[in-house]
């Protein structure tokens, strides 16, 4: 019997995704013995992760991203020891990634707030054509002080 509404299938199974900062997630993670201190600023160790990741089988991997420095933003000597100040502009980023693999998927955050609509879907249409359709947006709102001051 055929399906009347001529819907594809409905695949079942799990979707695994990748959230990563700079450095990890713990603020000291770059003083671990063996960390490599300076891999948030390192393309080829970016590249080298999300090819990892594919190889696994990960489906997406997802950048985080914000307006202001929301940790330590006000305090000069606090900005010193925050390892995930260092870091590529996501969008940038998923660019460069996108070219270095085949079928894995990158999600950015970029605010509503205080991005202009015209500029976003520039922006993810570019990357959308550059990775060939794997790209996804984070949709959000900004919510913090330091962001309305733009710290």
């Amino acid at each position: 019997m055929s399906n009347s509404n001529h819907q594809a299938p409905r695949r079942s199974g799990l979707i695994l995704g990748l959230s990563v900062t700079s450095n990890g997630s713990h603020t000291s993670g770059w003083r671990y013995p063996g960390a490599p201190a300076d891999s948030s600023l390192d393309i080829d160790f970016w590249q080298d992760l999300a090819r990892r990741a594919e190889a696994a089988k990960i489906h997406f991997i997802f950048f985080a991203d914000g307006a202001a420095v929301r940790q330590g933003g006000d305090d000069p000597e606090a900005l010193r020891y925050i390892g995930k100040v260092d870091q590529f502009e996501p969008l940038t980023l998923i660019s460069a990634l996108s070219t270095a693999t085949k079928n894995i998927g990158y999600i950015a955050t970029a605010s509503t707030t205080y991005n202009e609509p015209y500029t976003v879907a520039r922006k993810y249409a570019s990357i959308d054509y550059i990775s060939k359709g794997r790209v996804g947006w984070n949709v959000v709102t900004s919510w913090s002080e330091a962001e309305a001051r733009n710290e």
